[in-house]
């Protein structure tokens, strides 16, 4: 039950998002935005937390000198520059840009990441490799993964319309 409980959770949480789409009624888009904002709450606070367990454990690696320790101290620098950066530039830009830090770190990142993702050989050839449909449980793995492989590249849009358009705009 301990871990059917959390299992469970998600799943309902799941299907009630995936209805919001489709039952545009006003107490259940209500009921969807509540729980939006749980979900920025608890991820606010498990990103702050692990951040805090970031520095920490590379703390006490730079503090022992254990193997690697010089790549803690450069992760710890890039976090107090990117913690620095943020906070000085908090209040918004006059003239309604972005920062500087976010337009040469944040903004080409997710960028990146997509084009990373979007691979579909290498991340199909991967996927068959770690995941073998050996039970239930590693199937439907499978198939999500499938499903988010094709939602993500522009030839998913071309296999059944329901899957969004590319955002590169392919």
């Amino acid at each position: 039950m301990k871990r059917q409980l959390p299992l469970i959770i998600i799943f309902v949480m799941g299907v009630f998002t995936i209805v919001t789409n489709f039952i545009p009624a006003k107490p259940i888009a209500d009921t969807n935005q509540m729980f939006r904002n749980w979900y920025l709450g608890i991820i606010t606070f498990f990103t702050f937390l692990g951040t805090i367990n970031l520095a920490r454990v590379n703390a006490d690696r730079v503090k022992q000198k254990t193997r690697d320790w010089y790549f803690s101290v450069i992760l710890l620098a890039a976090l107090a520059t990117q913690l620095f950066l943020g906070f000085y530039t908090w209040s918004p830009m006059p003239s309604g840009g972005q920062p500087l830090h976010v337009r040469l770190l944040q903004s080409p990142v997710p960028a990146g990441v997509h084009h990373v993702l979007s691979a579909g050989l290498l991340m199909t050839s991967a996927s068959f490799r770690a995941f073998r449909a050996r039970n239930k449980e590693a199937l439907l793995l499978l198939l999500a993964a499938v499903v988010v492989m094709l939602g993500r590249v522009p030839i998913g849009s071309s296999i059944w319309d329901g899957f969004p358009r590319s955002p590169s705009g392919s």
